[in-house]
């Protein structure tokens, strides 16, 4: 097995080795990068036996203007360089010159030449052009390499006026397999993805205002799932290709579950931020998921899982809006206290697991529930052994209210998300002598992990 190396890209870094060997001494650029990997291993990852993440970061916020990158270090698909985004900024990545034909590029050497590419959702890839003849300029141009790309931002600016036939990635002459996932390319004057030779899917991406979404009538075999096409002439120009759970804003069918005639919103298409936005439901759920198809990516540009029969169309998943989940009390009488269950499911009671920080926390299932210690006046209190919350104050009048947010916490995703929870006090029947505890439900996990 190959020895796995670690680097560190911290874009404009001006102190420290420049080696990559850590944050302090972390390459200040791609090119940098490269440059150093070449150094490092001048007869290729194959002959070290070794695979490389180099982790790539931009606390300062600060351009990576690089040259053009070439990626020739012999590789093969367990020896390989992998950049993957760290850290909270987008990582801007922009050509030095527009005269640079291609930002990155794959190239033949001996072995099976292959890399990655883990963006996160914040590798933004912008450039502009100028007219060229005969010579296409782009983003990507894995012709002598396989790869994976996921998780990029990539635009076209200041379009060709030449013959440059401009995209963001162009897989041609050579017989190779990308897949690209997760990723939004937008406003290219040709196509987004020219897929012209060798193997190539698309999964779950947004391909936006170019005449092509993909280019595909070649030799390539094109694997096309859970895409997004909106503002493209053409979806997808091919004779063969194999697609299907599509959304777009055509009527032209290409897979029996596509989703058609549909114009989505986003967030906020004119900064690249083209996550679902509110109203944007049709997406939602009609994608196929990774329990069907094992290539649909298993979370999205940003991370977040998806799992099961199916998922939403397009690079992010439309993120859960806030829900109401009414608890019923009784009147809690003056200096009195009320309990009442708010989970459902079996405790997780795992050893090394418990309750702890400031807030209340309750664990199910390897999932955590975060309640606020008070609310209004309202102390929150927690039973750690039934796992039950229970509402101290004077008096809670009845039909009166209380309004929470409660934190749910995916430790294998790393994600968190909240649903607003409210507690209302019912009225108590005259002469009834006992107050109407109405039977207590839990949507909150369910609703959350939906």
């Amino acid at each position: 097995m190959a020895t796995k190396v670690t680097r560190y890209i911290v874009s404009g870094l001006a102190t420290g080795a420049a080696d990559g060997t850590s944050l302090t001494d972390a390459w200040p650029t791609f090119t940098a990068a490269n440059a150093g990997l070449d150094l490092a291993y001048p007869s290729g990852l194959i002959v070290a036996d070794v695979q490389v993440d180099i982790l790539f970061s931009n606390p300062n916020s600060i351009d990576d203007s690089t040259a053009q990158v070439t990626l020739d270090s012999i590789s093969d698909v367990t020896r390989y360089p992998s950049f993957i985004h760290s850290g909270a900024n987008d990582y801007v990545l922009v050509p030095s010159s527009v005269n640079n034909h291609w930002l990155i590029a794959g190239t033949a050497n001996a072995g099976v030449p292959y890399f990655e590419l883990h963006g996160g959702g914040k590798l933004n890839m912008t450039r502009g052009f100028t007219a060229s003849s005969g010579n296409t300029r782009g983003i990507f141009r894995p012709q002598r390499a396989s790869a994976l790309i996921d998780g990029v931002k990539a635009r076209g600016l200041n379009g060709n006026t030449g013959s440059g036939f401009i995209r963001a990635i162009e897989q041609k002459n050579y017989s190779n397999t990308v897949k690209v996932s997760n990723c939004v390319f937008a406003d290219f004057e040709d196509a987004g993805w020219a897929a012209l030779r060798g193997n190539c899917d698309s999964y779950n991406n947004v391909y936006i205002n170019s005449p092509e979404g993909i280019k595909e009538d070649e030799t390539g075999v094109l694997t096309s799932r859970n895409d997004i096409f909106q503002s493209c002439t053409v979806d997808i120009s091919a004779g063969g290709a194999d697609v299907n759970y599509r959304l777009s804003d055509n009527a032209v069918v290409w897979g029996a579950n596509d989703v058609l005639s549909t114009t989505l919103t986003f967030v906020d298409a004119a900064n690249l931020d083209y996550h679902l936005a509110a109203g944007d439901t049709a997406a939602q759920g009609v994608g196929v998921g990774p329990s069907v198809d094992a290539d649909v990516p298993a979370t999205d540009a940003e991370g977040t899982a998806r799992s099961g029969a199916t998922t939403d169309i397009g690079a992010y998943i439309l993120a859960a809006t806030a829900s109401t989940a009414s608890r019923n009390v009784t009147n809690v009488a003056a200096g009195a206290v009320q309990t009442f269950q708010v989970m459902e499911a079996g405790v997780n009671k795992t050893a090394g697991e418990g309750l702890g920080g400031s807030d209340l926390v309750l664990i199910e299932n390897n999932h955590q529930v975060t309640v606020p210690s008070a609310v209004s006046g309202v102390t929150l209190t927690i039973d750690p052994d039934t796992l039950d919350y229970t509402v101290t104050k004077a008096q809670l009048p009845a039909g009166s209210s209380i309004t929470f947010d409660a934190f749910y916490y995916s430790p294998s995703t790393e994600k968190s998300s909240k649903i607003a929870v409210t507690i209302t006090a019912p009225q108590i029947p005259t002469g009834s002598g006992k107050p109407i505890l109405k039977p207590v439900t839990s949507p909150i996990l369910s609703t959350l992990l939906n």
